[in-house]
């Protein structure tokens, strides 16, 4: 946040060029961006099998919404979007 001051950038600019690059890239290559967004080891496998035992599972990311539950879905994990707390959301 220094930095971007500091620059004279706008984020909510950045944040919306971001968005729209991603939204670009996606529409031309779903696979390669995909490929670019890997999951940690494990992970999704931990997440569903938390979820399955009845604990109450949350997600905070940087990313966009959109972004997060495109990668959820390719993953293969079914989650709810409630539950999914994302750059939008705010701190």
């Amino acid at each position: 946040e220094e930095r971007v001051k500091e620059w004279g950038l706008d984020q909510q600019q950045m944040i919306k060029e971001f968005g729209e690059i991603r939204d670009k890239w996606i529409k031309e290559d779903l696979p390669g961006w995909l490929a670019t967004n890997k999951s940690y080891n494990l992970v999704p496998d931990c997440m569903d099998a938390m979820a399955e035992s009845g604990a109450e599972v949350f997600i905070i990311t940087t990313k966009q919404k959109r972004f997060c539950a495109a990668l959820l879905k390719d993953f293969g994990l079914d989650f709810p979007e409630s539950k999914l707390f994302a750059l939008e959301d705010g701190p």
